[in-house]
């Protein structure tokens, strides 16, 4: 088996427990912009995609309800930058899960997850 399918097995595995705990709601778009900074505290996205989609439920964020955080104190940290950065370098769309029971930084959606469709 090789490194790269246990270490996705193990993903998947730690975000099915993560998706028990909290109430995930999933949007789906190309990434438009990244910010890095917010002293430390990690990385905000924003997502375009149709209206219909990208909903931003409970967190409004500070410029728009279509901005998510990914906070350097959560546990996928990395594994979840790369998924993002990957896709944004390539302009390819992802599905970005969100807790829908709690606000990341500057009021944005707290993502737990982030897969290629």
């Amino acid at each position: 088996m090789k490194l790269s399918v246990v270490i996705t097995t193990l993903f998947a595995l730690v975000v099915e427990c993560s998706l028990a705990q909290a109430s995930a709601v999933y949007y789906q778009g190309t990434v438009s912009n990244i910010e890095a900074g917010w002293n430390g505290e990690g990385y905000a996205f924003q997502l375009n995609g149709p209206s219909s989609v990208i909903q931003g439920g409970s967190c409004t964020g500070a410029i728009g309800t279509n901005w998510y955080a990914i906070s350097a104190s959560q546990t996928l940290f990395y594994p979840l930058l790369k998924q993002l950065f990957l896709a944004y370098s390539q302009g390819k769309s992802i599905t970005v899960v969100v807790d829908n029971t709690q606000c990341g930084f500057a009021n944005r959606g707290f993502v737990i997850s982030v897969f290629n469709p």
